[in-house]
């Protein structure tokens, strides 16, 4: 029969809710069912499985299975029912009851969708049907999927994507193998061929390039403040060995002394104070700018992180990191002697 209008309290207890806390949302799922308002209680069970990561318990995966069922969603239904038998409790009042039950039900929408097993290599690749992603291989569950075709997609970072057209039949249990292809070094995925050839963003290039540049002017910034402040420091010796040979005991510049006032001990000490001034500003030149070298060379060999985990990857790192950390350290190195 057609279900009965929220009481009072039901209705006040349908204002705003926290929609990104699970509880609340799965009671206003359950208020909705009692309702009999389907369509919106299946779209707040997805919310809340969506929240709790699809680690719900058999009460959450039965009423979800319930409204999907309602609404003439049979895969859904389907996925989430076998889900509740799977977690059911055997201390559940009248446990052998309703596992009959219940399997007897999945009989019935396991013959009007297809069980699709997906066997997907290598382990980590993204599995998208229709838009809409089941994680990461190896699934581990089967795939139900309404009558007709679907588009399956599989990718991984360094790997041929792969795209497929899946003719889902009811009450088949077909197997479908997919592996991937390492992609050939230097080609590119094709989302991003039309960005750059090494199958690297527009972004990315620009960016890596700036990071370069910046880089190496900072690098080469710090080697001619360096120079500078070598210069200055060459010249208050030269000051010092003069104004020494004026006052032969003590500190020549030093207070107290008869000459510290003299034109030779302003520049000597004038010198000196903007040695040190150019030394550390080239230190911190050739810091800055070793950085921003290395982390550039690094995006345009990598393609801003589209990388693996095997060996011919991490050479490629070591060698884009080599050519870029050593000027930086260099010039680090160098001015720190003066």
């Amino acid at each position: 029969g057609a279900a009965a209008a929220p009481t009072p309290t039901e209705a006040a207890a349908e204002g705003p809710i926290d929609e990104f806390n699970y509880q609340a949302v799965y009671a206003r799922a359950r208020r909705r069912s009692k309702a009999g308002q389907w369509r919106d209680a299946l779209r707040d069970y997805r919310k809340a499985d969506e929240l709790a990561r699809g680690n719900v318990n058999f009460e959450a995966s039965a009423n979800h299975a319930r409204a999907a069922l309602e609404t003439g969603h049979l895969a859904e239904a389907a996925t989430h029912l076998r889900r509740g038998i799977a977690s059911m409790p055997p201390t559940a009042p009248d446990y052998q009851n309703m596992q009959g039950r219940f399997r007897m039900k999945l009989a019935e929408l396991e013959a009007r969708v297809a069980k699709v097993s997906l066997l997907v290599q290598p382990r980590g690749s993204a599995v998208v049907i229709d838009g809409v992603s089941y994680g990461a291989a190896p699934l581990s569950e089967p795939v139900y999927l309404m009558p007709g075709t679907h588009k399956l997609a599989v990718t991984l970072a360094r790997y041929q994507p792969q795209q497929i057209d899946v003719r889902a039949q009811p009450g088949t249990t077909p197997t479908i193998d997919v592996k991937l292809s390492p992609r050939a070094r230097g080609a590119s995925s094709p989302d991003m061929a039309s960005a750059h050839d090494g199958g690297m963003s527009g972004a990315t290039l620009g960016g890596g390039i700036v990071m370069v540049g910046l880089g190496a002017a900072g690098v080469v910034t710090a080697m001619v403040l360096g120079v500078t402040a070598g210069n200055r420091f060459a010249k208050a010796d030269e000051l010092r060995l003069a104004v020494d040979a004026q006052a032969p005991r003590g500190d020549a510049c030093g207070a107290g002394s008869p000459i510290a006032s003299a034109e030779a001990c302003v520049a000597l000490n004038d010198n000196q104070a903007a040695g040190l001034r150019f030394r550390g500003a080239a230190i911190g030149s050739g810091i800055v700018g070793g950085v921003l070298l290395t982390a550039g060379i690094i995006t345009l060999a990598t393609g801003g992180g589209d990388r693996d985990d095997d060996e011919a990857g991490d050479a490629e790192a070591a060698a884009a990191i080599a050519p870029a950390v050593a000027p930086g350290f260099w010039s680090v190195n160098v001015v720190g002697r003066f």
